[in-house]
């Protein structure tokens, strides 16, 4: 039967790893620690600020539509618009003093403002793609 003997070394102060190593590794050491240390914060501060800026971002009022200042009379369309024989209206706007209606067949209709008025017929011309 083999014996086995332990033997432990106690001393009064314990010694670390940090105590091995030469004074250069040391000094590096510290250096990284610092880093990572100061690295850390950073990073906090970083996040902190994002958080902070998304929170003031979403609880900021939405931003007011710009609208026709109150002094501007509401423009009201015509209850029915009278088209020639044929045409199909593809959009319509308005003026103060006109109404203008682009058909299908690629034509301007410039109408009073009242829209019972033809004005004029405009032929748009299409323009080939670049």
């Amino acid at each position: 039967m083999a014996k086995v003997m332990v033997v432990s070394e106690m001393t009064d102060s314990p010694k670390s790893a940090v105590d091995d190593l030469s004074a250069e590794d040391a000094r590096n050491l510290r250096f990284l620690r610092r880093l990572v240390t100061t690295l850390t914060a950073t990073m906090i501060l970083g996040v902190l600020t994002i958080v902070v800026l998304l929170v003031m971002r979403l609880n900021a009022p939405a931003p007011v539509p710009a609208v026709a200042p109150a002094s501007a009379p509401a423009l009201a369309l015509p209850p029915s618009l009278t088209l020639p024989e044929g045409e199909e209206a593809l959009a319509v706007t308005q003026t103060p003093d006109a109404l203008l209606v682009v058909t299908r067949s690629q034509l301007l209709l410039v109408y009073d403002a009242s829209g019972t008025e033809l004005r004029a017929t405009v032929p748009i011309e299409a323009r080939p793609a670049d």
